[in-house]
């Protein structure tokens, strides 16, 4: 602008020709074409580079199958170590060998649940409690392999079938039968399902009616009989290791002790006598039946065979449990070893079951 200005005042007091007025206009235009299209150059060259940049990280950013892969290779190295250091050591039972779970890995902050080590004999009904916030949903789901360990690895034998049911309860839009039948690996005769359905407690006013409607998500159904539903779809799939997460609180309390009974009778028969297709089958060539369940009701508490009690995320670094070994009748085995500070037992009475602090 500055130099229009000049040059035209020079041209108009006669100092500088009309031909050279234009030649220095035409140039500056043509300079500030040029400048203009170098800056939209850059400019497109900066969204460019913020665009490959963008697919860099993700292309190169952590996946759950890379999760996984790493997890498998860093447990075959941790159970061979175990299988030589440890004599009681065995692939039949549920293991968590130093498992954590990290959260805010970015940050300075970091916080974590465990590492924390174990192993759970099969045949166990195991009550996990804690408050908010305290790891509880974390630990079941690392049970069930939803969620990956940043350290150490989870094991249990691959030829147990799992089923995680969440405490808001999942169902399809479809009939009670289509839900019930989700999944099943057996065909299960009506009788059979609606004779489970009433030892869990089922309302009278659905048993014996296939074609019902549940509506969207089950919205047609009470809470607690929508769950009801998922823990009669999960005992007919054959379950062997089966995780509830807090699905027992939202039912009254005489209602889940329904579940309670039937969960007890599957885990001390390895499975349900009122499906006629177990009952063919000899108890000693059926799988053992595990269940892990989040609770905060003391009076499902006192019906597990074990507790455990999550103390909530920790400090990155802070000391570890040692091994708990899980069984029905040894508790002096686990006194043996707990370490002060790290794990902590306590026996419960009444029938014989204990807590495990971690």
């Amino acid at each position: 602008m500055c130099a229009y200005i000049v040059t035209g005042y020079l041209v108009c007091k006669h100092h500088m020709k009309v031909g050279a007025f234009v030649t220095i206009m035409m140039t500056i235009w043509k300079f500030d074409a040029q400048v203009l299209h170098l800056f939209v150059t850059v400019f497109d060259m900066s969204n460019g580079y913020a665009a490959i940049k963008q697919m860099a990280q993700l292309l190169n950013a952590d996946t759950r199958r890379q999760g996984i892969l790493a997890a498998q290779q860093r447990r075959g190295r941790l159970m061979a170590e175990l299988e030589r250091n440890d004599p009681n050591f065995t692939r039949d039972n549920i293991i968590l060998y130093k498992a954590a779970v990290v959260y805010d890995a970015n940050t300075d902050h970091q916080r974590m649940i465990g590492p924390v080590s174990m192993s759970v004999e099969q045949g166990m009904l195991i009550a996990i409690t804690a408050g908010h916030n305290a790891g509880k949903t974390t630990f079941l789901k690392l049970l069930g392999n939803m969620v990956i360990p940043d350290q150490g690895f989870v094991w249990y034998p691959p030829n147990l079938r799992n089923r995680y049911i969440t405490e808001t309860p999942l169902l399809i839009s479809g009939s009670l039968i289509q839900n019930l039948k989700w999944g099943n690996k057996v065909e299960h005769t009506d009788e059979d399902i609606w004779g489970l359905c009433k030892a869990l407690g089922m309302n009278s006013n659905l048993i014996g009616k296939p074609d019902m409607d549940v509506g969207l998500n089950g919205q047609r159904l009470a809470l607690s009989q929508r769950v009801l539903v998922c823990i009669a779809r999960a005992l007919l799939s054959s379950v062997d290791l089966l995780l509830l997460c807090n699905s027992l609180d939202n039912m009254p309390v005489d209602q889940a002790n329904h579940v309670m009974g039937v969960l007890r009778s599957m885990v001390e028969n390895k499975g349900l006598k009122c499906l006629s297709h177990e009952r063919r089958v000899d108890i000693s060539l059926k799988k053992k039946k595990t269940i892990f369940l989040i609770t905060n009701n003391p009076e499902i508490e006192m019906l597990a065979d074990a507790r455990i009690c999550c103390d909530g995320a920790q400090t990155h670094g802070q000391s570890e449990a040692s091994m708990v070994w899980f069984d029905q009748t040894d508790y002096g085995k686990l006194k043996e070893v707990e370490k002060a500070g790290t794990t902590t037992f306590a026996k419960r009475s009444g029938d014989g079951g204990f807590t495990v602090f971690i």
